[in-house]
């Protein structure tokens, strides 16, 4: 008889865990216009102030460097043909 009990506690309570857990979601949507956020807000205005200028140091040491590895490479065309003959 006493195990009966108990088997009955145990599954009320397996039964209570699982009703009580049950969830419930929702979906919510939010649509974030960052052109807008970007231009408009003080901390957008300043990103892009901040990523214009690090573009612009970028296109600047890209550029050098290109610069510098057209002379290496002319360089090594006139050696190159200097050694050849």
């Amino acid at each position: 008889m006493s195990s009966i009990k108990h088997i009955k506690i145990i599954l009320i309570t397996i039964f209570v865990i699982f009703i009580s857990t049950h969830s419930k979601s929702e979906i919510t949507i939010a649509i974030v216009e960052m052109d807008k956020i970007m231009t408009q807000s003080l901390a957008g205005k300043s990103l892009v102030k901040q990523l214009s200028k690090i573009d612009s140091t970028n296109k600047k040491y890209f550029d050098d460097y290109k610069k510098k590895l057209v002379i290496k490479k002319t360089k090594n065309k006139c050696a190159k043909k200097y050694f050849s003959c």
